[in-house]
């Protein structure tokens, strides 16, 4: 990628090349014989981030494949899963889609608008309407899905923002779960004075770091209960004000500068593991979190300690400022199966999705195993997923509070700006007044020159 973020072209040709070798290898029909009778049967691709790692690639050949073989028996799932990574998915994606590969993969909400904008995903509006399944799904994960007025994706994963904090901890000290943004802060604070090598508060600043701008926007959304983008005709807009941002940017700088601060100044840059396993280790008492916190204390014997403090972690609604609404605006990254524009089989593409993809079994056990939310109610509530001792509270979280999803834009720019003012607040460089101001004016200015 050069500065601009294009490809040169030397690496254009090179992936182009290994694109070419997968649609090669990608034969779109197989020969079955049955009763002595030839019939063609599709292959179709789906590509999704699991097959990053061997545990999801197991699972994929394991548990879904006989699951799609079982309940749509006219195709075939062929072995490969995509390059595994979100970045690398759309890079291939931009370039091989023309090609009609993958027929389906699972992509995040970021990348849906660039998809769309450039004619490469499919509209599913009419079949989704009429799909049996299709009030199940929780109303803001369907939202995040419509652009142009049509539905590009079927949501699969919700995973919602919390508070986590130690219950342990805050009885130990008589302290309340905080509900409000000056609670949090005295909380917090409180816990650094009296908890020896503990700080009250995780806070995540590494400029870059996606969780550093996820957790930005979740104080966002409890503060206002609304996107910070809006639709006006063909363009987004901005739809937070001035006001907004410099209430966030207040959080930060009271954190960091009560007596004694709930994060201390020398953790400043933290990325998200240092915020999770902090969380686990006993480092911090408190932090925006999502259901994925397991994942940290599996496998290995030295995880020990943190699967003793994962006990003791609990979740709450993220505080809000003073004088917010009841309902508590929830940062909830959602992710989607989007199918192929190009794909020479969108019958059998759309099955693959309602009754392999969709199934309720595989959608069970990869809620289990990688503690994602599911998007679907039905889903949802399973006996298996409502006793589970840690989901359950993230599950009841997803039904009460609102789930908002992040625009479809550009972020990459609008980001560099949220990392340059959040930095500079926590460095006491600029003001909240000041950093709010000139986030605002530069966000203006991405939206005027049409680059988000």
């Amino acid at each position: 990628m050069n500065e601009d973020g294009q490809i040169s072209g030397t690496r254009l040709a090179i992936v182009g090349i290994v694109i070419a070798a997968i649609v090669v290898a990608s034969v779109s029909t197989y020969f079955v014989t049955k009763g002595g009778e030839e019939k063609k049967k599709p292959v179709l691709q789906y590509w999704n981030t699991m097959s990053d790692t061997e545990q999801g690639m197991k699972m994929l050949r394991e548990k879904l494949v006989p699951i799609v073989e079982k309940n749509v028996p006219e195709i075939r799932l062929k072995d490969y899963f995509g390059p595994g990574k979100y970045e690398k998915e759309k890079k291939q994606f931009l370039i091989a889609a023309k090609s009609g590969v993958p027929d389906v993969q699972e992509q995040v909400y970021a990348v849906y608008g660039t998809l769309v904008d450039q004619g490469l995903i499919m509209p599913i509006t009419e079949r989704f309407n009429n799909w049996d399944k299709s009030d199940e799904f929780y109303d803001w994960t369907i939202d995040a899905m419509k652009i142009k007025g049509e539905i590009w994706g079927v949501p699969h994963q919700t995973n919602v923002r919390c508070l986590a904090y130690r219950k342990d901890i805050l009885e130990k000290y008589g302290l309340s779960v905080p509900k409000t943004w000056s609670e949090l802060v005295e909380v917090a604070s409180t816990i650094t004075e009296k908890e020896e090598g503990m700080q009250g508060l995780a806070l995540t600043t590494k400029q870059g770091d996606v969780r550093a701008c996820q957790e930005f926007q979740a104080w966002f959304y409890a503060a206002t209960d609304h996107r910070m983008f809006k639709r006006s005709g063909d363009k987004w807009t901005l739809w937070g004000t001035e006001e907004d941002f410099k209430k966030v940017f207040e959080l930060y700088h009271a954190v960091l500068n009560a007596d004694p601060p709930g994060f201390k100044k020398e953790g400043l840059g933290n990325g998200y593991p240092e915020t999770d396993r902090g969380l686990l280790r006993g480092k911090y008492a408190m932090a925006h979190m999502g259901p994925w916190l397991p994942f940290w204390a599996q496998g290995k014997p030295e995880n020990s300690v943190m699967k003793q403090t994962l006990d003791e972690i609990a979740v709450a609604p993220l505080p809000q400022p003073e004088g917010s609404t009841d309902v508590v605006g929830s940062y909830a990254e959602t992710k989607a199966y989007v199918i192929n524009k190009y794909t020479k089989h969108p019958d059998k593409t759309w099955e693959l999705i309602t009754e392999g993809l969709e199934n309720p079994e595989w959608r069970t056990q990869v809620t289990l195993t990688n503690f994602q939310l599911p998007a679907r109610k039905d889903i949802a509530n399973k006996p298996k997923i409502m006793k589970h001792e840690w989901l359950k509270p993230w599950s009841t979280r997803v039904k009460e509070d609102r789930g908002i999803v992040p625009a479809p834009i550009n972020w990459g720019p609008v980001k560099e700006e949220m990392y340059k003012n959040i930095s500079a607040v926590c460095q006491e460089v600029k003001t909240p007044q000041k950093a709010a101001s000139d986030f605002v004016t530069a966000v203006e200015q991405l939206v005027k020159k049409e680059e988000i």
